[in-house]
């Protein structure tokens, strides 16, 4: 009975694309919405990463696959909050980005006067947040993924 449920994840997941084609994606991601806040919002482009990738194995139904998912490395850009002024404009593009991607509507965690959380997430469980209070910050989680080595597209050379 158990080998049903596990080829039906394993198929959910060989739907998606492998996890280093995520990784790659994620960091385009922040890329785009990086420079658009510098250019638009005359943000400093000065973006630093404030930990490490990290690794994490899939729970629940995905656990006995070799898939992973990835907590992506935040960015942060110190001392220079978005002004009031400019978060409209800077949560219209975080909406664009996010929407190009085939994330959801981003969701208010933090919604007060120079401080700002917002949170848009993808079907697959992946989920963007993007704030500023004292710096501005992004960070991303990547959905469940298939490792490149287990995912039928990319397994084998193939």
């Amino acid at each position: 009975m158990d080998a049903e449920p596990s080829q039906s994840a394993f198929q959910e997941l060989a739907a998606r694309p492998n996890i280093e084609a995520v990784i790659s994606e994620h960091a385009e991601i922040e890329r785009e919405i990086q420079r658009r806040l510098v250019t638009e919002v005359g943000l400093p482009d000065s973006w630093e990463t404030t930990d490490e990738e990290s690794e994490n194995w899939c729970t629940g139904e995905y656990e006995d696959l070799d898939a992973v998912t990835i907590h992506m490395p935040n960015w942060a850009n110190f001392d220079h909050p978005i002004p009031e002024a400019d978060w409209p404009r800077a949560l219209e593009i975080f909406t664009e980005v996010m929407g190009k991607y085939g994330f959801d509507m981003p969701k208010a965690v933090v919604d007060r006067p120079n401080d700002h959380l917002v949170s848009a997430h993808h079907d697959n469980g992946a989920e963007f947040s993007f704030g500023t209070k004292k710096a501005t910050s992004l960070s991303s989680v990547t959905g469940c993924h298939l490792t490149e080595r287990a995912h039928p597209k990319t397994a084998n050379g193939s």
